[in-house]
């Protein structure tokens, strides 16, 4: 239902409109918060049930979700600057396949993978600082870097993240909303 609105205000509004904002612009909202439901969907669905259901699940509903976003690509662009309802439905699936993939590894599996778990105890502000060490790159390099400028960037970002990750977390500071 949300996706269809925001298709229509997409129609309504016009891309030129929507393509001035970041993100889809004041009714990109709904096709957000679309990403948002599934998600929330998913996870209320597979709780308290067995391991091999909720694989099933998040399987199931990855591909459907791909499935209906390649459908409608048919007919609306696939678009993340317009949060087209084929970009919303395709991202969803893919994240519901990328989920299942480190369920399976670490909760039916027990792999540890200890640098995520560093990384994501202060996910927030590490995001806050990617996006400000990507925005000065870009500022610095341009956005027409090639692609070993636009790599080397991205180890150093992921790395001076991992750093105060770590620092962080050796000192017990977490940052929490």
């Amino acid at each position: 239902m949300l996706l269809a609105a925001h298709e229509l205000l997409l129609g309504y509004a016009g891309d030129t409109f929507v393509l001035r904002y970041a993100h889809g612009g004041p009714q990109g909202v709904f096709g957000w918060g679309a990403l948002l439901l599934f998600s929330t969907a998913l996870c209320g669905e597979i709780k308290g049930r067995s391991r091999r259901r909720s694989s099933l699940s998040f399987l199931a509903f990855g591909i459907f979700l791909i499935a209906c976003g390649v459908l409608l690509s048919k007919a609306l662009p696939v678009s993340k600057d317009l949060v087209s309802a084929p970009y919303v439905l395709i991202s969803a699936g893919l994240s519901s396949l990328t989920f299942l993939l480190f369920f399976l590894l670490v909760d039916c599996a027990a792999v540890r993978l200890p640098h995520l778990t560093i990384l994501g105890r202060n996910a927030l502000l590490l995001y806050v600082i990617h996006e400000a060490l990507a925005a000065a790159g870009g500022a610095a390099f341009g956005h027409d870097a090639g692609r070993p400028a636009v790599a080397a960037g991205a180890v150093c970002i992921y790395l001076l993240c991992y750093l105060v990750a770590w620092t962080l977390g050796r000192r017990g500071i977490y940052l929490k909303l």
